[in-house]
């Protein structure tokens, strides 16, 4: 916590392995339980590809402490060292997202965000997107969410953010492209 009993917001450079542990398990958390579902074992393989993303071009980690527990992060990275990105923005294939491959220097990808249960409305999330984007240097933000997630989605609406593009999953789940 910082002096006034919020939350310390720090962008993180070299996370140690317990710090990627906590994130992990914030992570195996939020995206397990409803309305996600996913699988706990696949989510835990954030300790395999999140280190990646962070080392590599641009990649950014802001994590969130209250004291020592770890209550919400972000990752991030340029959309021109996402092959992956540019993958779902050609599927998408609305202008919009067209655009946005054309000129992918220009956009950041928040790749992940997630909030403790325990924490949720204290702004945490908002405060967490605003330190990894903060300084990204580029002049569009943008994120992907399920469209049955509908609390985040009212999360993102309340931060701007506009839908720019669609797609079906491999699991049937619609996805939602959203910028800033």
């Amino acid at each position: 916590m910082d002096i006034h009993g919020q939350p310390r917001i720090d962008l993180v450079a070299a996370p140690t392995d317990e710090l990627w542990s906590r994130i992990a398990n914030l992570y195996i958390e939020a995206f397990s339980a409803p309305p996600y579902a996913e699988d706990p074992g696949e989510l835990a393989e954030i300790l395999e590809w999140g280190p990646g993303i962070l080392h590599g071009p641009g990649g950014r980690l802001v994590v969130a402490r209250d004291d020592d527990d770890v209550v919400g992060f972000a990752l991030g990275q340029p959309l021109h060292f996402s092959p992956d990105w540019q993958g779902l923005l050609e599927r998408c294939g609305t202008p919009e997202t067209e655009a946005m491959r054309a000129a992918p220097e220009q956009t950041f990808i928040v790749r992940e965000i997630a909030t403790s249960a325990r924490a949720r409305g204290r702004g945490i999330g908002t405060k967490c997107l605003a330190r990894l984007t903060q300084g990204a240097g580029v002049p569009t933000t943008a994120l992907a969410v399920y469209a049955h997630a509908e609390e985040a989605r009212k999360f993102y609406r309340r931060l701007a953010f506009d839908q720019i593009g669609a797609l079906t999953t491999g699991q049937g789940h619609e996805l939602l492209i959203l910028t800033r």
